[in-house]
């Protein structure tokens, strides 16, 4: 395996957002062991070439007969076609390839046992891919044993009875599976929120679909419950496709007994397309409810897709909280009034915010102020506080190491909201240290960096909020798989992260499924902040500002400190 990593490394699978690798079920931050990294070398969706299996040899052995059946397990082709040689013709009838994947380590044993037809196939498992597309890893990787029955068949051995499923290796789940995106509302249906999910590759459009569909129904992974809305319902059923591969497909949906409001069929009949959006050759998708084209009512308004920040940045100039247009364009400078004194690591709301707040922190990461109508407001003390973000709702975010997580709303009435904030119910936190906080442009996701036992990871969550937006709590957290031990973390796309390391100056962008871009290295950095992945800007310990370019950081001449896009 190449251990040098390319612009592209495919990462650690137990690792990926929805492998539901909570905090709660362990009582350290879990580790990514005994799971490769192997290189993504093509591109997902269907292009990627599958090397066919092949069948049963005349007059093999059981033992060979069991190894087969499993390599052929990576060629989906023909529904699993040529694994299924390998069964008795009952067997191939109820065997479900598709329920579970199972990722396993170095090579698989079979052992006969004595005066037998029962053989015992042996394996290192590292990870899980169950029917809903969610990847578990196994925490502590050991042998697990499966059995399976042969007989003969006009002579020749055929296995009569194994457990539903597949056994692959690493390299063979890459060509294998494929990761799709689900889509879910944020309480404001303002924004769709992505959810990564794994699912074999097929070149049956419609069948896939189906899969999506169903799944869709099912509802968000457990990270997202209760931080995302789903207007898909588990009642619903796809009742037709009516696809052309040049470019369009016709969808119809049903639900039997119930008739949505006009409202959440518009937002069903968006929330089908955006997810339809995994084939990038359909630009036409047309959806259909009860039999019947669906209805846009006047109030209806679009939700976004892929939310980012535009280019509008805080920072510090000589000291003074500064806005502008873009982050070198000085003409469009803006003086923020209010006067923090030892100010540094400035955050903003965006644009569509009905109140510009501003957070900062002070006074070497001491205080954090907020500020609104240009008056100051110290709101917090402590050591080593993290840089404030600011949601879309007007929270302002901040974390202090193992003290609470704390959110405070500067432009509301009430006063305990504005000056002690609320504290951020955290089920699986168990004396968790926060060092970086950032909370995504769909304001429905916060990602963190988690300390504990001498252990760093970068962790996601989800955030529920009551009617009004006010947040109550984070669900269960995953853990974002990175080559590297994060000091830092920040969104820069709707699965977009950059993670950071001060220390090594290492600095990567990472993505939900899987992907990872190197930078190049800026030793002692202190502070990033991104808008997308070509939108940069960082700061070094020396208070040097830098511009990402390429994989390649350009140092800044001007004299603009800690450049900062809208949370």
């Amino acid at each position: 395996m190449n251990k040098h990593c390319s612009r592209r490394e495919f990462l650690a699978l137990s690792a990926l957002i929805a492998g539901g690798l909570s905090l709660s079920a362990c009582a350290g931050i879990p580790l990514s062991k005994g799971v490769e990294r192997y290189q993504r070398s093509a591109p997902s969706n269907g292009d990627a070439s599958v090397s066919r299996a092949v069948g049963p040899q005349a007059d093999a052995k059981p033992a060979d007969i069991i190894e087969g059946f499993i390599r052929a397990g990576a060629d989906p082709i023909g529904n699993f076609e040529i694994a299924r040689e390998f069964l008795t013709a009952e067997c191939a009838a109820r065997w479900r390839p598709e329920e579970i994947t199972r990722l396993y380590d170095k090579t698989a044993s079979v052992v006969g046992q004595e005066n037998s037809d029962i053989y015992r196939m042996s394996v290192i498992q590292n990870a899980t891919l169950d029917a809903r597309g969610i990847i578990q890893s196994v925490p502590s990787p050991v042998p697990e044993h499966y059995e399976m029955t042969l007989v003969q068949v006009e002579g020749q051995w055929r296995i009569s009875a194994c457990p539903n499923g597949l056994w692959v290796d690493a390299q063979e789940f890459n060509a294998l599976v494929s990761p799709y995106r689900l889509y879910f509302y944020d309480p404001a249906y303002k924004a769709v929120v992505p959810d990564i999910r794994w699912f074999v590759r097929r070149e049956d459009v419609p069948s896939i679909v189906q899969t999506l569909f169903t799944t869709l129904c099912a509802g968000p992974a457990k990270y997202l419950q209760g931080a995302v809305i789903n207007t898909a319902q588990a009642e619903m059923n796809l009742s037709s496709i009516d696809y052309n591969p040049e470019n369009s497909a016709e969808i119809t949906l049903w639900i039997q007994g119930t008739e949505l409001n006009t409202l959440t069929q518009a937002r069903l009949r968006q929330q089908v397309q955006f997810v339809m959006r995994n084939f990038s050759h359909l630009r036409d998708v047309q959806v259909r409810y009860n039999e019947r084209s669906v209805q846009v009512p006047g109030e209806f308004v679009p939700a976004q897709m892929n939310l980012t920040a535009n280019n509008r940045v805080i920072a510090l100039n000589d000291g003074m909280l500064v806005l502008r247009d873009s982050p070198e364009d000085e003409s469009s400078e803006y003086d923020i009034k209010a006067r923090v004194s030892g100010a540094l690591m400035p955050a903003f709301s965006k644009d569509d915010a009905p109140v510009l707040t501003v957070a900062t922190l002070a006074q070497q990461r001491t205080q954090l102020y907020t500020i609104v109508d240009d008056r100051p407001q110290l709101v917090r003390e402590g050591q080593n506080l993290a840089a404030p973000c600011v949601d879309s709702y007007g929270w302002v975010w901040s974390a202090a190491g193992t003290d609470a997580l704390r959110a405070y709303k500067p432009s509301s009435n009430n006063e305990e909201e504005r000056t002690k904030g609320v504290e951020i119910a955290i089920s699986w936190r168990r004396s968790l240290s926060f060092s970086s906080i950032s909370v995504a442009c769909d304001s429905a996701r916060i990602a963190m960096v988690g300390a504990r036992d001498g252990v760093q990871a970068a962790l996601i969550s989800g955030i529920v909020r009551d009617a009004a937006g006010k947040p109550l709590r984070l669900t269960d957290s995953v853990r974002v798989s990175s080559s590297i031990t994060p000091s830092t973390v920040h969104w820069a796309g709707e699965q977009t992260l950059v993670v950071s390391n001060a220390e090594s100056g290492e600095i990567v962008v990472t993505t939900l499924s899987g992907d990872e871009t190197k930078l190049d290295r800026l030793p002692q950095v202190v502070h990033c902040s991104a808008a997308d992945e070509q939108r940069i800007y960082a700061q070094t310990s020396d208070g040097t500002s830098y511009r990402l370019t390429e994989r390649s950081w350009e140092q800044l001449d001007a004299t603009l400190r800690y450049i900062s896009y809208a949370s």
